[in-house]
């Protein structure tokens, strides 16, 4: 009989143990399946970006199609990516969409050829020098 009582007491705290170790794998599931989440986000970024560089690397242009996408896959890059990062996001964009303008401004012939050729060709090399910068980002990023 003292052996049942000495069980009967045990338990509780062994149901309670047991409770707090289910709790705590539940914690860290749910803090892993934050963590791809959040990797997901970044990585899908990265990609956008990527694909813009290529673009213009390749066109020495960005479609409309390209910066459209480019817009919407960065947008919420706000949320997900520290100052640093979206300070570059959105200087990447705005250079994408100035490429863009100075390729409309030399087919339409508005403006000065020799000086908006010049600018491109300045943008086209900023633009080169992205794809370390770009890895950088992708790697550092993509650790936490």
């Amino acid at each position: 009989m003292c052996y049942i009582d000495i069980l009967s007491a045990l338990l509780t705290p062994v149901i309670a143990i047991i409770a707090t170790w289910i709790a705590y794998q539940q914690w860290r599931t749910s803090e892993d399946v934050n963590k791809l989440n959040k990797y997901e986000k970044r990585y899908s970024v990265y990609q956008a970006l990527k694909e813009a560089l290529l673009e213009i690397g390749r066109e020495s242009n960005i479609s409309g199609k390209g910066r459209d996408k480019l817009t919407i896959k960065t947008g919420e890059s706000v949320f997900i990516f520290d100052d640093d990062v979206v300070d570059y996001i959105k200087t990447f964009r705005e250079n994408s969409l100035r490429i863009y303008q100075l390729n409309r401004n030399l087919l339409d012939g508005t403006g000065e050829a020799k000086k908006l050729a010049k600018e491109r060709e300045e943008l086209e090399k900023w633009f080169q020098d992205q794809h370390q910068g770009l890895i950088e980002i992708g790697r550092a990023e993509c650790r936490e």
